[in-house]
């Protein structure tokens, strides 16, 4: 289908709109969907309770004084993001965005425990997968150099997401600013903001607002939407580990019965953890001084890539699993953490709201080109529909995963590292698990 652009008819129910659509949150989603919408033509009012200085690296911290999360982008989220940073006068966001970014080459889902140590029985699968065919084991034919994903440091991203929308001509930033209150009627929706510096409140008239205000979303709460949730009892340790060996760009992911421990490569010869375990536990690694972190880290991490030392600092945060009982009410849509946050244990929580912005845009611009209203149920729902498959699906893989890899059982343990073998041997299995991963859209 070809691209379809905003139809730009004149339309007298909104000469008083300031925008077209309005976006609760700056954070990766709510950049994402202003900039996608803004190549549509739409004009977008973005609405941020922190400042700017929030969007602001310091690259001048020492390595572990600075806050490096690691954030997992399949390979066709990070090619949409290069086409929304890809604006009419400029590539250059777009080459920062790759200058940025590390590639993963190889992923390897590997068993351990505290005492038994790493299962010998693991799978490994790798971007020559993504072409792999029974009876072309060997060759050169149906490899690719496209990788499975890539690793960017989620401050960079932010910050280069923000650069695009603070200077596109149909983006406007309220900074510092609150979204107090919202009522949506036939033709528009009408939003009250508060501004931190000003005891006056502003109200903006639009088509369609958009819940990007994360997993604790006071818009869905407002639009009295329910949400099932699910405390994991668990914390996730994030923090950066630099190494002696390079990692090759090859991710890792160790489950334990406590809990699960990602490497994901990044650039500078760094690789991002991701360690999940019981809250204590975790709340010790964090107090605990370096060199003794170092340790444990260590021990999780193994020796292969020598000696680590610590490179950003160490933030921890609860996991838990929430998803809304709707995704969309009258004029009002969420996206993200907003309507659904899941385990990180696959990595794909980002990608799942990256996903929610590529519908939303492809359903309202064809509907825009078709003459419907935009932001009408009708289109909502459509939206809705498509995206709470997308997101069940993955709320119980990642649900059960989690499940099946901290049950201790022996009998349950023995079934799953069968299991691991046995997709391991299997060509077609590991395209299946690969691409999808790596192409889903």
């Amino acid at each position: 289908m070809p691209t379809l652009e905003r139809n730009d008819k004149s339309d007298p129910d909104n000469t008083d709109r300031a925008a077209d659509i309005v976006i609760a949150g700056a954070g990766i989603v709510g950049l994402s969907a202003a900039l996608a919408l803004a190549q549509k033509n739409f004009k977008v009012t973005i609405v941020e309770a922190l400042g700017k200085n929030k969007f602001q690296v310091n690259k001048q911290l020492e390595d572990n004084t600075r806050d490096i999360r690691a954030i997992a982008l399949s390979a066709s989220n990070w090619r949409q993001l290069a086409r929304y940073l890809t604006q009419k006068s400029s590539e250059q966001l777009a080459l920062q965005l790759y200058n940025m970014s590390s590639p993963i080459w190889d992923m390897r889902i590997v068993e351990a425990h505290p005492l038994r140590g790493v299962e010998s029985r693991k799978l490994h699968l790798s971007h020559k997968d993504l072409y792999c065919r029974l009876g072309h084991k060997n060759s050169t034919k149906h490899e690719t150099v496209t990788p499975l994903g890539y690793i960017v440091e989620g401050q960079d991203l932010l910050q280069i997401l923000y650069r695009g929308a603070s200077t596109h001509e149909n983006i406007n930033i309220e900074h510092e600013t609150k979204l107090q209150n919202f009522n949506a009627a036939h033709n528009y929706i009408e939003v009250l903001l508060a501004h931190k510096n000003q005891t006056q409140k502003k109200s903006i008239r639009a088509k369609l607002l958009l819940a990007c205000d994360g997993k604790n979303s006071s818009l869905r709460e407002q639009a009295n939407i329910a949400c099932r949730k699910k405390d994991y009892k668990e914390s996730a340790l994030v923090c950066a580990l630099a190494h002696e060996r390079a990692h090759s760009g090859t991710a890792v992911e160790w489950f334990t019965p406590l809990g699960t421990f990602a490497s994901l490569p990044m650039l500078n010869q760094q690789s991002g953890i991701v360690w999940c375990d019981k809250h204590h536990n975790i709340l010790e690694l964090i107090e605990l001084e370096e060199s003794e972190f170092i340790k444990h880290a260590q021990t999780r991490f193994g020796r292969w890539l020598g000696k680590i030392s610590l490179a950003s600092k160490r933030v921890a945060y609860p996991v838990s699993l929430s998803h809304a009982h709707s995704y969309v009410a009258q004029r009002l849509a969420l996206l993200g953490d907003a309507a659904h946050a899941i385990h990180p244990l696959a990595g794909q929580g980002l990608n799942l709201g990256l996903r929610d912005v590529v519908t939303l845009v492809k359903q309202i611009t064809e509907a825009e080109y078709l003459g419907e209203d935009f932001a009408s149920s009708q289109v909502l729902k459509r939206y809705e529909k498509i995206r709470r498959r997308d997101a069940n699906s993955l709320i119980f893989v990642t649900d059960s995963l989690h499940k099946i890899f901290t049950n201790d059982s022996t009998i349950l343990r023995e079934i799953r590292l069968s299991a691991l073998t046995l997709i391991d041997k299997i060509p077609l299995a590991r395209r299946a698990i690969v691409r999808a991963a790596a192409e889903s859209s």
